[in-house]
């Protein structure tokens, strides 16, 4: 079991040392090696705490989901750490809370014709007259089509 609040602070003060370099009085060069190493490190830090406060469902593929936390935290630096805290929170909430709207479900009906017969009452050719007729009424032509099917 990690210690989130120790690790957290890990990742603050390595976030304030590469701020930090940024404003030292050290070369160009110097200042990016500092600053790259401890904003990387720092992502790489916050990617791991966000992903442990993600909910199961959302943890996998773990790879990619780091991956995209990382990036996010490793490219847009404050504005995407906050952004990404706020919406882990957020998930949190969400999957943890019980659901109040279960759906159930019923299963679709075996359809059982009303005749075991194989013959058709209309034929096929009256069959097919009747159902493409807009003037009948719609059983009529719910049987017709019924009818063909029972033809086949």
């Amino acid at each position: 079991m990690i210690n989130i609040k120790r690790w957290s602070v890990y990742c603050f003060l390595l976030e304030l040392e590469a701020v930090g370099a940024l404003l030292s009085h050290y070369p160009a060069n110097t200042k990016f090696l500092l600053f790259s190493l401890g904003h990387i490190s720092g992502s790489v830090i916050a990617a791991f705490l966000l992903w442990k406060f993600l909910p199961k469902k959302l943890r996998k593929p773990r790879l990619l989901i780091l991956g995209l936390i990382f990036g996010i935290c490793l490219f847009i630096p404050i504005i995407g750490l906050g952004m990404l805290l706020v919406i882990t929170i957020a998930l949190h909430f969400k999957f943890n809370q019980t659901q109040l709207n279960k759906y159930k479900t019923a299963a679709v009906p075996y359809f059982i014709p009303e005749s075991t017969r194989r013959t058709s009452k209309f034929g096929v050719g009256g069959a097919r007259a009747k159902i493409f007729n807009n003037q009948l009424p719609i059983k009529l032509r719910t049987e017709a089509l019924l009818a063909i099917n029972q033809l086949h």
